[in-house]
């Protein structure tokens, strides 16, 4: 290595700018850049008093072919201290120098490094969690536990300081070394200036200077690449670049969201372009979605900046962000100010069909319901299950199944095609309607009429097989059947003359027992109630089961 290359590193390896050398020398700092650029040798006094400040042999100094460098003490306290000072001077130094947009990109992106060592820490450590307790999982309680907690937090707490070591090195490497690396060179910019003696030819530097300046200040409004002569640590090269590469692919997974919308969006567009020859209404749909259109793709070309490492122009970008803000907002407010003039028309209650069917009641005897609401009317005159429906031919078909001790009301769900759909879609926007679909009133009614007693058995059966929420009104009953009771339930009559069903998982049972609507576990299960008549069940602290 070259003396000049050489000073250069041990100058930046002491944490020494280039006037502070010059001034522990008592020297300009012109001479230093000099010295580093080649241009002059520095004299013999120089030398021993660099190679007392570097903690180097003269011989590693001047000697072309020494390749290392070697403390001749250990460093001190102090040095650690001076060090740390260094780092943050250069810290505050660097962000105060930079304009607004550069400091955004830069914060943003060591947010960005921090969230995803954050997370690559709780990842390893859930892994490396498992295989501790793998391992240990022949030890006894508490012996194992306390072994696995120590040997946990060891491990967590390693991944924390090798994430703290990472980040600050990827800190120091993307940003301060290339910060240091421009003030030199603006520097030896000025050395350049400085040795100019005609009018003319200082004319011409000047010129030339300010075209490097400006080229360098040009760069800081992108975040800082890192320069590839500068090397991290050897053990930490492959980790950088794996974290980069990790931080790219997830941002390019990301960008699938933003290619699919914009498919999405432009798909929109073109139809609502036809339907504008339709209803006006479109006009602003379509200036709205010009809008999104232009901030996906400037998203989906941010994303391509940034991983291919291109130069990103923000002030055009900013620009076409706030035009394209700007074109969705207008036709937002024109869609808004066009809905004034439609017409909603609330589709419910249609029901022009009535179908009636009577059972004789037994013991056994339940009905079974896809979904739906049911409404009971008590008529002590009425010895048998009569059974009344309303319903929309257009929207649904009823079918009554008889098995031997229930009746199974199915709704045949009836859905317009597409072609049908369109058209009243574009008839309804042609004439400014629009019309909304209220799902409950539109579902079929069904009202069972019978006495109390029937009604009281009828819906304790219905319990045992469905879940049921029941509510009385001016001396109607109204149940919603909504779940229906699993194998590996347990029921048990409640005060309602209701059953009370609770469910655990049968697959993984450990011991516990029903009694008064309660769970009883034994010592080695713990059950918990997850509310909706659901438990939890498991042995001591290892999950062996869990709810559906």
């Amino acid at each position: 290595m070259k003396f000049e290359d050489k000073l250069q590193y041990l100058r930046k390896k002491a944490n020494l700018s280039q006037e502070q050398l010059a001034d522990k020398l008592n020297v300009s700092r012109q001479a230093v850049s000099k010295w580093e650029s080649g241009a002059s040798y520095p004299e013999m006094d120089k030398l021993i008093a660099m190679s007392k400040i570097f903690k180097c042999s003269m011989d590693d100094l001047v000697n072309d072919d020494a390749k290392d460098f070697k403390s001749s003490k250990e460093r001190k306290t102090t040095d650690y201290l001076d060090s740390f000072l260094s780092f943050m001077h250069k810290s505050v130094d660097m962000f105060c120098s930079m304009k607004l947009s550069s400091l955004i990109k830069t914060v943003s992106e060591l947010v960005l490094i921090a969230f995803f060592l954050s997370l690559g820490v709780f990842i390893f450590n859930s892994l490396i969690e498992g295989i501790v307790y793998r391992i240990f999982s022949f030890l006894t309680y508490p012996l194992g536990n306390i072994i696995v907690t120590i040997a946990s937090s060891i491990m967590f707490i390693f991944l924390v300081v090798l994430a703290v070591i990472v980040f600050l090195e990827i800190y120091k490497i993307r940003y301060l070394d290339y910060y240091d690396k421009l003030i030199d060179e603006r520097n030896n910019s000025d050395d350049v200036l400085d040795e100019e003696d005609s009018d003319d030819n200082r004319d011409k530097a000047a010129d030339k200077v300010k075209k490097r300046i400006d080229v360098k200040a040009s760069s800081r409004d992108h975040i800082i690449i890192r320069d590839s002569k500068e090397r991290p640590l050897a053990f930490l090269r492959p980790l950088s670049n794996i974290i980069v590469a990790i931080i790219k692919v997830f941002v390019l997974g990301f960008s699938l969201f933003f290619v699919i919308s914009l498919v999405f969006f432009v798909i929109t567009l073109v139809i609502s372009a036809y339907l504008m020859s339709q209803n006006m209404i479109f006009l602003g749909v379509i200036l709205g979605l010009i809008g999104v259109i232009v901030i996906n793709i400037q998203i989906l070309y941010t994303v391509y900046v940034f991983i291919f490492n291109k130069r990103f122009s923000s002030g055009i970008m900013g620009i076409t962000f706030l035009s394209a803000i700007l074109v969705a907002s207008i036709g937002i407010g024109l869609f808004i100010i066009g809905l004034r003039n439609f017409e909603i028309i609330e589709v419910s209650d249609l029901k022009d069909n009535h179908i009636s069917q009577t059972y004789n009641m037994t013991d056994d005897f339940y009905l079974s319901l896809d979904d739906g609401r049911i409404e009971f009317i008590t008529d002590e005159t009425v010895d048998e299950i009569v059974i009344d429906i309303d319903y929309s031919d257009e929207y649904y078909g009823i079918d009554f199944i008889e098995y031997t001790d229930n009746i199974t009301i199915a709704f045949n769900y009836k859905y317009p095609s597409i072609n049908e759909y369109i058209n009243e879609l574009l008839d309804d926007i042609r004439s400014n309607k629009l019309r909304v679909y209220d799902s409950f009133t539109l579902a079929p009614k069904i009202t069972i009429t019978s006495n109390s007693a029937n009604i009281s058995t009828l819906l304790k059966n219905i319990s045992r097989h469905y879940k049921l929420n029941k509510t009385s009104r001016n001396n109607r009953i109204y149940v919603y059947i909504y779940d229906e009771v699993n194998d590996n339930s347990y029921c048990e009559l409640g005060s309602d003359n209701l059953y009370d069903c609770y469910e655990v998982d049968k697959d993984y049972r450990c011991n516990y027992e029903f009694k008064d609507g309660n769970i009883i576990a034994s010592d080695s299960c713990i059950c918990n109630y997850l509310g909706n008549n659901q438990y939890y069940c498991q042995y001591d602290d290892e999950q062996v089961g869990s709810l559906d």
